[in-house]
């Protein structure tokens, strides 16, 4: 890790020596923390979609009806808070995914790092 550290460091100071570099990072900052699509909906659940921004750094896992997330500002639900449970549990969490088992999807298999 000490390796990939001292060469993520070389690389990092090579890009950002470029005059393009903070405009380019900036546009893709704003790019990752609101242009973000849904993944494909389970039928009855709607779409769901993992968010990570400067508010959720560990992230939420959410959910929303289709017609909602066609609107200007869809109205999420939360299915789990990844920062409210790190306060909570006093642990650092990293939310790798889930998986619902059918068919009813209620049961749910979290993977957690």
């Amino acid at each position: 890790m000490a390796w990939v550290r001292a060469e993520n460091e070389k690389t990092l100071g090579v890009l950002q020596s470029d005059p393009r570099y903070r405009h380019l990072y900036e546009q893709a900052l704003s790019i990752l923390q609101k242009d973000r699509i849904a993944d494909i909906p389970l039928e009855w659940r709607g779409l769901e979609n993992f968010w990570q921004d400067k508010n959720q750094v560990c992230g939420v896992w959410r959910r929303t009806a289709r017609e909602s997330d066609r609107s200007q500002n869809p109205k999420w639900e939360t299915i789990l808070d990844v920062d409210a449970l790190a306060v909570a549990e006093n642990r650092n969490w990293v939310f790798e995914g889930a998986s619902c088992l059918p068919p009813e999807q209620r049961l749910t298999i979290d993977r957690w790092e």
